[in-house]
């Protein structure tokens, strides 16, 4: 794996852990910014294995959608997650309206620390997998798991995670 990979995984983790803190303080909203951006993080990670770099968030999340998702090499309630999340830190960071809600903050949470998870546990295959999908790719080291602490998960109620309580 490249350096910068694991830059964007190291990284993603310091998010959830101020994620993980600030909703510990009752500070959902901002909770739930900082889980999304450590799950931008890690589809940045992803997208440094195949040395590809995007400036805009939309991009970001297309285009790991588009290479690791469709592809099968991340389930893809990752990339709904990002989509999700994406709204919940536009909301969180700009409506005019406090919404300090526990509950999209927990799920984004959960969703935030089992994205990572599986970051560390699989992002060092991704080269032989798009090598045999044809995929672009570059040399991937392997990763050493680390352990984050962890929320209660709640009883899965469907297989594609919804963050319940926003709107914009």
């Amino acid at each position: 794996m490249i350096p910068l990979a694991l830059d964007f995984l190291a990284k993603a983790e310091n998010k959830y852990q101020a994620a993980l803190s600030l909703h510990n303080d009752a500070f959902y909203e901002d909770s739930a910014s900082r889980s999304y951006y450590a799950m931008f993080l890690v589809a940045n990670a992803f997208l440094a294995t195949q040395n590809l770099s995007f400036s805009k968030h939309s991009l970001v999340i297309s285009k790991f959608g588009e290479l690791f998702c469709k592809s099968n090499l991340v389930p893809h309630h990752f990339h709904r997650a990002l989509i999700e999340g994406q709204l919940s830190r536009l909301h969180a960071d700009y409506a005019p309206s406090l919404v300090n809600d526990k509950a999209p903050s927990e799920e984004l949470l959960r969703l935030s620390r089992d994205f990572i998870a599986f970051a560390n546990e699989n992002i060092h295959s991704i080269k032989s997998n798009l090598q045999a999908s044809s995929a672009p790719f570059v040399p991937a080291l392997a990763l050493a798991s680390k352990s984050l602490p962890l929320i209660p998960s709640p009883s899965p109620s469907s297989s594609t995670p919804q963050i319940k309580g926003l709107s914009l």
